[in-house]
């Protein structure tokens, strides 16, 4: 997803509301707008980005949306596979390498 089709998709920003999001493009600047992130208000943002990617995704200001709506930041660079786990009423969320996890419900 880049700006454009996070515009198409805030067409229906009734239906965007999500627990969980896998962030769009790894974190870069050319997605996650503030309307966007705002509208989806995920409790849990996933972003996956390599380790020394030479990019410098995720960018810190993208985190900080994700942050400021109240979501939990999990990264594949930091805490490594990324489990969730659900019985269609909680998500249970593991990193592997970080072993941070939790448990969502809908």
């Amino acid at each position: 997803l880049d700006k454009r089709d996070e515009q198409r998709l805030q067409l229906k920003a009734d239906e965007l509301r999500s627990p969980v999001l896998k962030v769009p493009r790894h974190g870069s600047a050319s997605s996650s707008t503030q309307e966007f992130v705002s509208a989806v208000r995920p409790s849990l943002a996933i972003f996956s980005v390599g380790a020394r990617n030479p990019f410098g995704f995720p960018r810190d200001d993208v985190v900080a949306r994700y942050r400021d709506v109240g979501a939990e930041i999990l990264r594949t660079d930091e805490d490594g596979a990324i489990i969730l786990e659900t019985d269609g009423a909680t998500i249970r969320y593991n990193g592997y390498k970080s072993g941070k996890n939790g448990t969502l419900t809908f």
